[in-house]
């Protein structure tokens, strides 16, 4: 009698254990990491999460005998589980700071399915063909799923060996720093200022076409300059304007640098004074130890345009 109770007690723990921890890492607010990678480390913890999720719920249903050797109680863990994970992004609709993410679905997926297959005691007599979909193709999603992360730590490796050069895009890593709006960009061999590549950015017409750096090192603090290359296609100048910010933009006009700027066609050369980013924000001045993005656009463009940028860096006086 005690022992039944005991162990009813040991479920009904590890049942409010499991809650707790799926309610604290899926619901609280983290703030924002400023930090790619530990983004993508969190998005792949959902695989590892759900996977573990998956075989929790298995050893619940069938705890008395394991390990589990009906396929059927499998495919309802499974099912129970990737629900727990539609129904866990869902809430975060209504979750202040939790968005609702296609990928970490795609991710509770994968680590639900690798996971409860890795978990299958195959017998003895089970052919290798089968043997090596329940072993092998779990650990190659498992390790697939994990690529985006290896890629962005590369990335972010490769933007401290760099630095002060911010972006010459000579590796296809550096692409995802980059995001466009009414506008679309590749890499180029044309126009290449430092490296063999640059950026060719078509903007298209619109009211703020242009691409931004999203990723970049914070600490400016100890530079003077900030300064780019660009060539502008065709025979007309274009207006353009170069916004940066930091940590604690408050996403307002007069809380970042903004500054006009004409790019003649053919080769120009960029150089912003950080002093006069520092100073830019009304009331405050710039974290320089704490730089969080930069954009580069037109206003209401009327027809299309084509500028390679490259050689983003920070330079020094002497």
């Amino acid at each position: 009698m005690f022992m039944q109770i005991f162990h009813k007690a040991r479920s009904s723990l590890l049942i409010l254990m499991m809650i707790l921890l799926l309610s604290f890492l899926l619901f609280t607010d983290f703030g924002d990491s400023q930090s790619r990678l530990i983004d993508e480390v969190f998005n792949y913890g959902h695989l590892i999460l759900f996977g573990s999720v998956a075989i929790f719920i298995l050893w619940l249903i069938n705890r008395r005998t394991w390990p589990c050797r009906d396929i059927k109680l499998y495919v309802l863990a499974g099912a129970v589980t990737i629900l727990l994970g539609l129904a866990s992004e869902f809430i975060q609709l209504f979750t202040p700071g939790r968005f609702f993410e296609l990928v970490d679905i795609l991710y509770d997926i994968t680590g639900t399915v690798a996971f409860l297959a890795l978990t299958y005691p195959l017998p003895g007599n089970t052919r290798a063909s089968v043997r090596f979909t329940f072993k092998v193709v779990p650990l190659a999603m498992i390790l697939a799923a994990s690529l985006p992360m290896v890629a962005v730590g590369i990335d972010s490796w490769d933007m401290k060996r760099d630095f002060p050069l911010m972006a010459s895009f000579e590796t296809s890593w550096e692409m995802s720093r980059w995001e466009a709006k009414e506008s679309t960009f590749t890499r180029s061999k044309n126009h290449a200022f430092h490296g063999a590549h640059s950026l060719m950015a078509t903007l298209n017409p619109g009211e703020y076409p242009g691409v931004s750096l999203e990723q970049l090192e914070p600490v400016w603090s100890g530079y003077n300059r900030f300064c780019f290359d660009a060539f502008l296609e065709g025979s007309l100048p274009l207006k353009m304007t170069i916004r940066v910010h930091d940590i604690n933009h408050n996403d307002t006009l007069q809380d970042r640098y903004n500054m006009g700027f004409i790019l003649m066609p053919g080769n120009n050369h960029l150089t912003f004074a950080l002093e006069d980013i520092r100073k830019a924000p009304r009331g405050r001045e710039m974290d320089m130890r704490g730089m969080a993005g930069i954009m580069i656009f037109s206003y209401r463009l009327q027809e299309q345009r084509t500028v390679y940028f490259d050689n983003f860096r920070l330079e020094k006086n002497g």
